[in-house]
C-alpha cells in the first residue's frame, strides 16, 4: 500500500532526475574590510534578500540570458539560476572548490536554510579542508562528495579568513542528480492521496497513530467507595446511653 505523507502535501520523494547529473560553475565575488579582501560574500537564493543586502554570485556557467525586444535590455544569467533554484530546488551530490591559491580556500562551507516551525536556521555544513576526497592533486582544487540540498530561502555561508590586496574570486563547480519540482510534487500527491489506496493508507495512518497513543494511557483503578458490606463490617445503629444496638429495620419497634 503506497506511504502517503498526511503532514505535507508535497512529498521531497517527488523529483526530477537531470540527464547524467548537470554542472554549473558559481563565481563567488570576495568581501572586503579596511581596504583589503578578506573573505568572500554570502549566496542568497531569495530575492527578498539579495535585494537589500551584498549579493556574492556574480555570474554561472554555463549561463541562459534573455534580451528584452521592447528595451533592448540583457537579463544575466544568475538571475535565471537564482529564480530556477526558487522554484525547483537541487540535491548536489558533487562538488569542486577552486581558487587561485590554496590559503583562500574556504575552511567550510554552510548552507543555512530557515525552519518555520522551529524558528531556527537549519544547517548544512561541507568541510572543505577537515574532510574531503582529494581526487585532483591541486593545492587549490579540492573535489568532494556530499549530499546537500540548495532551495528557496537558502543562504550559502564561505568560512574563510585571508588578506589581498586585489579581488580573490572562489569558484564552486555543483554537480547536481535530480531537483525537486514543486508544483510536480503537489499534483502527484495529491493525485495519490485522493485515490481508495492513498486514502485507506492515510486512514490507517491515523487510525495507528490513535491506538498507540490509547496504549500508551496508564488505567487507574476504579476508586473503591466506602461500603461496609465490602469491609464485612455488620451495621449498628448509635450508641444510645447504653451498648451499642443493631440498626433499625422495618418492622423493628423501639
Amino acid at each position: 500500500m503506497p506511504e502517503v505523507n498526511t503532514k505535507f502535501i508535497a512529498n521531497p520523494a517527488f523529483g526530477v532526475t537531470s540527464v547524467a547529473g548537470q554542472a554549473l560553475t558559481l563565481e563567488i565575488a570576495s568581501r572586503t574590510s579596511g581596504g583589503n579582501h578578506v573573505g568572500y560574500k554570502c549566496l542568497y537564493f531569495d530575492n527578498a534578500l539579495y535585494s537589500t543586502v551584498d549579493q556574492g554570485l556574480t555570474s554561472v556557467a554555463p549561463q541562459c540570458s534573455f534580451t528584452d525586444p521592447s528595451s533592448g535590455n540583457t537579463l544575466p544569467g544568475k538571475l535565471f539560476f537564482l529564480a530556477f533554484v526558487r522554484k525547483n530546488p537541487i540535491h548536489v551530490k558533487k562538488m569542486n572548490v577552486r581558487a587561485s591559491d590554496y590559503k583562500t580556500l574556504p575552511a567550510s562551507i554552510e548552507i543555512q536554510t530557515p525552519n518555520v516551525f522551529t524558528g531556527q536556521m537549519d544547517r548544512q555544513i561541507v568541510n572543505v579542508t577537515a574532510d574531503t576526497n582529494m581526487y585532483q592533486n591541486q593545492n587549490n582544487i579540492v573535489t568532494l562528495d556530499c549530499d546537500i540540498y540548495l532551495c528557496r530561502e537558502s543562504i550559502v555561508v564561505f568560512n574563510a579568513s585571508f588578506t589581498s590586496a586585489s579581488a580573490v574570486p572562489l569558484f564552486i563547480d555543483i554537480t547536481f542528480d535530480k531537483y525537486l519540482s514543486v508544483e510536480k510534487a503537489l499534483v502527484e500527491n495529491y493525485q495519490l492521496l485522493v485515490t481508495d489506496a492513498g486514502l485507506a493508507s492515510a486512514i490507517n495512518a491515523e487510525i495507528e497513530q490513535v491506538n498507540a497513543k490509547t496504549a500508551d494511557i496508564v488505567k487507574r483503578p476504579a476508586v473503591m467507595q466506602p461500603t461496609m458490606m465490602a469491609a464485612n463490617i455488620s451495621p449498628w445503629r448509635p450508641v444510645i446511653g447504653g451498648s451499642a444496638q443493631p440498626r433499625l429495620t422495618k418492622g423493628d419497634n423501639i
